[in-house]
């Protein structure tokens, strides 16, 4: 691929991940305004949030077994009309159970999408893969600081939701254009020889412990993210009596150091090893949040500080797995991707069915909690990778 064609095909990722972050980044912030709308509680919140995964699991599964037959530009096509239609489910919904299949539609296509910039992205012909794949999920970061600051403002100048993702939907019509017209490395001629943990047919892959290990690390290291997300808001608000737009700033700032993180994490981990390195973030993240929590109102900056270090844990992952299993990258990352979105949402059922029941301030106690479990499937990783000897830079 020629570096001009190079450039406007990872331009066009950038983008599907500015958009991706359109509606994930202001769902948190939209979490009361949702509540009023509709009259709804925290676990029925919980409950759309699960059955936007089911939408994504249930078709990251159909994402693994297409990718290899129709290549990833019509993967990434699909998603992106998924997508839209989703926005257009959303707009016009009359009520809740409308709006909720609007998310169900949403997490399909997003399935689509972030299969389809995984797998791409390794295939660029150039060093530093992770800072890559760092530094093009860090334009979710980007996106999301701006859509949740400007979400506040919509909200506290009564300005319709609806408007936004009207707004959202043209967007993605957009992308769906310039991918249209921009070329993708498939397949690709540079896969290194398989070791013998490598060496990895369908049928073992499931039996593999490195394969579960990843979406322990995943699943609840996501939630040092996608809880800080969807929930900090609501925290704030219900908490301490911060509104949305006061409450977006703090979230905002998260996501403003989330893409700092991105941006620069990613060189970091390829000097000091990509297991080693996540290790040591989920254990500092998990004493950030745990401090900011017990500290209360006066630890709200200390939890947004965290982003820094949260920004680095799911790319840097999910470039592992192609290394580990070259020879059927598209069927571990999508099977991964579906026990990480089982986990990652139950772990939100969960946390709204605690705040209606506890608290919105004792459940948040479970996000350090989570971390913790996250790092200590990243400490396994780590030592089985080094007792095997896998390729440099990934312990």
């Amino acid at each position: 691929m020629k570096r001009r064609q190079r450039i406007i095909s990872i331009a066009s990722l950038l983008s599907i991940m500015l958009g991706m972050a359109l509606l994930g980044g202001s769902r948190g912030v939209m979490v009361p305004v949702l509540k009023r709308d509709f009259m709804i509680t925290d676990s029925t919140i919980g409950t759309m949030f699960l059955i936007s995964t089911l939408g994504y699991m249930t078709f990251t599964y159909v994402a693994g077994q297409l990718i290899n037959r129709i290549g990833n530009k019509k993967l990434l096509q699909i998603g992106l009309a998924t997508v839209v239609a989703s926005f257009a489910v959303m707009f016009w919904s009359p009520n809740f159970i409308w709006f909720t299949l609007g998310y169900f539609i949403n997490g399909a296509g997003n399935a689509f999408l972030i299969l389809g910039v995984n797998m791409t992205t390794p295939l660029y012909a150039i060093a530093f893969q992770a800072a890559l794949l760092n530094i093009i999920h860090g334009c979710y970061g980007l996106g999301s600081a701006f859509v949740q600051r400007l979400t506040g403002y919509f909200i506290s100048n009564n300005i319709s939701w609806r408007l936004m993702f009207l707004g959202f939907m043209v967007f993605h019509l957009i992308i769906l254009v310039y991918v249209f017209f921009t070329s993708y490395p498939w397949p690709s001629q540079n896969r290194t020889e398989p070791t013998d943990l490598k060496r990895n047919s369908s049928k073992t892959l499931f039996t593999n412990k490195i394969v579960y290990l990843l979406i322990i690390a995943l699943g609840f290291g996501l939630m040092g993210e996608h809880g800080i997300n969807n929930w900090f808001v609501n925290y704030m608000k219900v908490g301490y009596g911060i509104n949305e737009n006061a409450g977006s700033v703090y979230l905002s700032l998260f996501f403003v150091l989330f893409t700092i993180g991105r941006f620069g994490g990613g060189f970091v981990l390829e000097k000091i090893g990509y297991m080693k390195g996540i290790l040591g973030v989920q254990l500092i993240s998990s004493a950030i949040y745990l401090a900011g929590i017990i500290m209360g109102v006066n630890g709200l900056a200390l939890i947004t500080g965290a982003g820094l270090l949260q920004a680095v844990v799911y790319p840097t992952i999910m470039i592992t797995v192609p290394k580990l299993f070259p020879d059927n990258t598209a069927q571990a990352m999508a099977f991964i991707s579906i026990g990480t979105s089982l986990i990652n949402n139950l772990g939100h059922l969960l946390l709204g069915v605690l705040n209606d029941s506890i608290g919105v301030i004792s459940s948040f106690y479970i996000l350090p909690i989570w971390l913790l479990l996250s790092g200590g499937a990243v400490g396994l990783i780590y030592k089985l990778t080094r007792e095997r000897k896998l390729k440099p830079g990934i312990s």
